[in-house]
Order: C-alpha cells, then sequence, then structure tokens
C-alpha cells in the first residue's frame, strides 16, 4: 500500500513537472523555474526513499518467511508430543480418560491454527477476529457431526461427545493443513507433500 503510494506521489510530481515544461514553453515569460525546482527536488528525494523502502521491506517479508519455515517444520514435533501425552490418556478406554487426550489434541490444534492463521493480513477470514472465526468454524463442526451422531442413534451422551470430539479435531487437522499449504505456497524450503505426509505420521 504505501510503495503504491509512493510510486503514484512519484508519478504525480513527473506529470505536473511536464505540464509546467510545455506552460514554460509556450509562455517563456513565466518564471516557472522555482516551482520546476522544488519538484526536482522532492522527486530526487523520492528516488533516494523509495528504494530504500522497498529494501527494507524485502528484508521484513524474508524475516516473516523464515518464521514462516520455523514454525511450520517445527509443528511436526509439537504434533508428536501432544499425541503421546494424548494416546497416554486414550490407551486406559476409560471415558474420561478418553475425553482428556482429546482436550489435548483440541487445544493443540487451536493453538496452531491460531499462531498460523496470524500469519495471514488482518481481515482474511472476513469481519470476524482469527478467534471468532475459529470457534464458529468449531461450533458449526460441532452441530454437523452431533447431527451425524444422532441419526446412527449415539444420542449426545459421553460416548457420543468422545466421537463427535474426534471428528471435530480431523477437521481441525485439514484445517491446518489448508493454511500450511497457502503459507508454503510461496517458500521454497518446504515441500508440502513430504510435509503432510510427516505431518500425518506424527499422530
Amino acid at each position: 500500500m504505501i510503495s503504491r503510494l509512493l510510486f503514484l506521489v512519484e508519478f504525480i510530481i513527473i506529470t505536473v513537472m511536464c505540464i509546467l515544461a510545455i506552460i514554460w514553453f509556450k509562455r517563456p515569460d513565466g518564471n516557472y523555474e522555482p516551482i520546476i525546482s522544488i519538484l526536482a527536488s522532492l522527486l530526487s528525494l523520492l528516488a533516494l526513499v523509495v528504494p530504500a523502502y522497498l529494501i527494507r521491506k524485502k528484508h521484513k517479508m524474508n524475516d516473516i518467511n523464515k518464521n514462516q519455515i520455523h514454525l511450520i517444520k517445527n509443528l511436526l514435533d509439537r504434533k508428536e508430543s501432544s499425541f503421546l501425552r494424548a494416546r497416554e490418556k486414550w490407551d486406559t478406554g476409560v471415558n474420561f480418560k478418553l475425553r482428556e487426550g482429546n482436550e489435548i489434541v483440541h487445544s493443540f490444534y487451536k493453538d496452531v491454527w491460531l499462531q498460523l492463521a496470524s500469519m495471514f493480513p488482518s481481515g482474511n477470514f472476513g469481519n470476524m477476529s482469527n478467534e471468532e472465526y475459529l470457534e464458529s468454524f468449531i461450533k458449526e463442526r460441532y452441530d454437523h457431526h452431533y447431527a451425524e451422531a444422532d441419526s446412527k442413534g449415539l444420542g449426545e451422551g459421553a460416548l457420543a461427545f468422545i466421537i463427535v470430539t474426534g471428528d471435530v479435531n480431523d477437521d481441525l487437522d485439514s484445517k491446518i493443513i489448508e493454511l500450511v499449504s497457502d503459507l508454503s505456497s510461496s517458500c521454497n524450503d518446504i515441500n508440502l507433500a513430504t510435509w503432510v505426509k510427516n505431518w500425518k505420521l506424527a499422530e
């Protein structure tokens, strides 16, 4: 946005200088030299500012890309760690432990999604904040999967909650892959197919 504005100002100054030069040519008695000199000085200043701004912007983008790469690659170890903790709960076969295991994974997915979403421009998810968008998505998926569970005769008891939460976690997993796909599209350091394969193996 700022770079476009700088280029626009530069274009306007050049245009005004050309117009003044034409007027001065047709009316040589007019004293347009001071104005043209001022505009020329502004143009010279912009010639210094614009490249400096673009270089700084490029460095900032490189830093962002490095942060993205580090975060995305680190997600594999974080997922594996979360699933190891959750599996300790699941292996007990006890309902409340199963719920605790699902909650570990659920919290992990929410944290990861919000971290990835923060790397996108504001307003990327419409008029809602990242948190509002995520909560809206989770609610919609819970409603959807509860309706499916009810159609299968599972009702809304403890077992249904465990199954539905697992299904919602699967949906969150897919949403994370979508964000990683978008972020990695501008980065050559991440092979998305390999990353997705390792991401699935980390469960």
